[in-house]
């Protein structure tokens, strides 16, 4: 389990060390920022969505091996 930011994150997902991923996407809308991961391309399988009624969601996907 890794709980981290782009940076951390990214070393990881460049020599394909994650087999998941869970996301959590807060609904507010920003002017700027960092990319999540990088510039890189995975595919991914979405496995479960989780709502909140806070407006939260999470969405819980499978890595497909490039």
């Amino acid at each position: 389990m890794l709980f981290a930011g782009a940076d951390i994150a990214s070393t990881f997902i460049q020599p394909d060390l994650i087999d998941e991923y869970q996301i959590i996407v807060n609904p507010v809308i920003l002017g700027g920022g960092k990319p999540s991961f990088g510039d890189v391309k995975y595919r991914l399988k979405l496995l479960e969505t989780r709502t909140f009624s806070c407006g939260y969601a999470i969405l819980h996907y499978q890595s497909l091996k490039n």
